[in-house]
């Protein structure tokens, strides 16, 4: 009796497709063909906006900035806590597209304490192409950067609560298109 020839089929169903598992998910053609047709249509949903003149979005998030508790100060800790939620995926552009950052930062109060914020656009390309934006005050606005390599682009933003740490809300999304300067 050969076991070696018993144990290798154990395990197969003929009912279930083949496939092959990955951690406890069984990827089998159907689902694969599945996985493929989604990305398709992203893709596709892409290309067109670019095509159309329009912004095809890859990014969003909220951040609000808050001073930090009494009793969470630290000679070592900051003056805020920075909470942010969204969703951000690279951004893949090329010669001829724009970066776009629309943006809305807003302030408990409206004074002299305004808060701010830095958003800087990066990529795997040389350090020489990235781009630094500073937003002094609150409003809302957009911030534009002309791509001028092929590559994936990611946004990071850094948010301040003000000067005197009142608090600050801000909402920013981005994507690419068409440069409107050609």
């Amino acid at each position: 009796m050969d076991f070696y020839k018993i144990a290798r089929n154990m395990y197969d169903d003929p009912e279930d497709g083949g496939g092959f598992v990955l951690g406890e998910i069984k990827l089998t053609g159907k689902v694969l063909k599945i996985i493929g047709a989604i990305l398709a249509l992203i893709i596709t949903n892409h290309m067109a906006r670019l095509f159309t003149g329009n912004i095809a979005w890859t990014g969003g998030i909220e951040v609000n900035a808050r001073p930090i508790p009494e009793w969470q100060k630290t000679p070592f800790s900051g003056f805020s806590i920075v909470d942010g939620f969204g969703l951000s995926l690279p951004t893949p552009a090329g010669p001829g597209d724009e970066i776009v950052i629309k943006y809305n930062l807003t302030a408990p109060e409206q004074d002299e304490t305004a808060p701010s914020a830095r958003v800087l656009i990066s990529c795997y390309c040389p350090a020489t192409n990235w781009t630094h934006f500073r937003i002094d005050s609150p409003g809302e606005g957009e911030l534009i950067m002309p791509v001028t390599d092929q590559d994936f682009y990611t946004v990071t933003l850094y948010q301040s609560a003000g000067p005197t740490g009142r608090g600050s809300v801000g909402h920013y999304y981005w994507g690419v298109r068409r440069s409107t300067q050609q």
